[in-house]
């Protein structure tokens, strides 16, 4: 054999083992051949729908509280936008969902534990549809993953009922196959239980119910008697409030321990990170006057009426603006979850005692507290508090209103 013909070999050789090594599953995605067999797999997919979850943002949008600059929405000169995530983020969770539904039966397991992570896949798919529902009111409803050309990429919007039914439906069944809150195991800690199904349609309950009757629409006793129920069932899972309203947004807050949380988005560091505690501090969470007035005084009656005219239904203990003599004196007599809100003036704050300004930090002269935690301060851009979602606090209050 010639030296060519040697050199041909070698070649050809060298490329065919190069081919070899190209032609690998690639080690950072996972493709379906080969996946959804186990309950490993269906966890992992399942994980997605909990990485998708609402998190710690800055979120200005209303006049109750406000940013270093003014935002555009709460003064009512917003343009439209060509997209929002308010209504893209919750299809990218309804796809997650359908996708677990349609392709993790063929897992081999026992149906118990499919079931299970079936369950955390239609929680989140109602969980989704709740959010687009309380802000677009008819949305499409897609209960199928769908192709890029699929012609329902089109479809009209779905009436309100319609998508209100499909809630109830998944919800009914992810209370049937998730586990409750006792027999949750600590490694898996801030999965959802039965409890966050009946606390999910316990808020839709009420969201529907109380839309029907101030639209003077029929039917709206059937929502509040289903927030009622469902609420009712929370309440036999043990649950108990917090013994600190402020540690309940803080590290203090977190863990199994903690038995009001109910649904809650978890971080940890090099994981998933926020910085609230900073934002806080830096004025980018500033509460305003308007939310102040919100807060009933000790007798329990308010502070300032809807149309910011003193009226004779005002609190005796209401001063009005001209008259207080103080920063603080705003803050007096009033329901105590307002000290869990800002800072009174002279209350050691962040990194020394709250003096109110507008030059630098918050613009409103009132700073932040409530989610303001020393730890997560200390290590900037590595918060790590998780996000409440529902608490039991919110469930009685169903029940109250309902």
């Amino acid at each position: 054999m010639n030296r060519n013909k040697l050199l041909i070999i070698f070649f050809a050789a060298a490329i065919l083992a190069s081919c070899t090594k190209l032609d690998r599953v690639p080690e950072t995605n996972f493709a379906d051949t080969g996946y959804w067999n186990t309950e490993v797999d269906l966890q992992n997919a399942a994980n997605r729908l909990y990485q998708q979850m609402a998190g710690h943002t800055i979120d200005n949008r209303a006049d109750d509280n406000t940013g270093q600059a003014i935002n555009a929405i709460s003064t009512v000169n917003r343009d439209i936008p060509s997209t929002s995530g308010d209504w893209s983020g919750p299809y990218e969770m309804i796809f997650t969902a359908n996708n677990i539904l349609e392709k993790g039966g063929t897992a081999k397991v026992t149906d118990a534990v499919k079931n299970r992570y079936f369950a955390e896949a239609r929680f989140f798919r109602a969980y989704a549809y709740a959010m687009l529902m309380e802000k677009y009111g008819d949305v499409p409803l897609v209960l199928r993953t769908l192709g890029i050309n699929d012609p329902d990429l089109k479809m009209p919007r779905t009436a309100r009922a319609l998508v209100a039914n499909s809630i109830y439906e998944d919800l009914d069944f992810a209370a049937a196959w998730l586990p409750t809150r006792a027999a949750l195991p600590a490694a898996q800690y801030g999965r959802i239980t039965k409890s966050s199904a009946w606390a999910l349609k316990a808020r839709v309950g009420l969201m529907e119910g109380t839309t029907a009757k101030f639209n003077n629409l029929t039917g709206w006793q059937a929502h509040l008697n289903i927030a009622v129920t469902a609420a009712t069932l929370v309440m036999g899972q043990g649950h108990t409030l917090f013994n600190s309203y402020l540690g309940e947004f803080t590290h203090a807050g977190d863990g199994m321990n903690n038995t009001e949380n109910i649904l809650m988005k978890q971080y940890a560091i090099a994981t998933l990170t926020h910085n609230t505690s900073r934002d806080l501090e830096n004025g980018r969470i500033a509460p305003t006057r308007n939310l102040i007035r919100q807060y009933l005084y000790t007798d329990g009656l308010p502070a300032w009426n809807s149309d910011q005219t003193p009226t004779s239904t005002l609190s005796p203990l209401f001063v009005p603006e001209a008259n207080e003599a103080s920063y603080n004196t705003i803050l007096e007599n009033r329901d105590p979850r307002l000290n869990t809100l800002l800072y009174r003036a002279g209350e050691q704050s962040y990194q020394r005692p709250w003096v109110p300004q507008t030059a630098l930090g918050s613009r409103t002269a009132y700073a932040g507290k409530k989610g303001f935690d020393a730890a997560d301060w200390a290590s900037n851009n590595n918060a790590t508090v998780q996000k409440n979602l529902i608490r039991y606090a919110e469930v009685l209050a169903h029940l109250c209103r309902g």
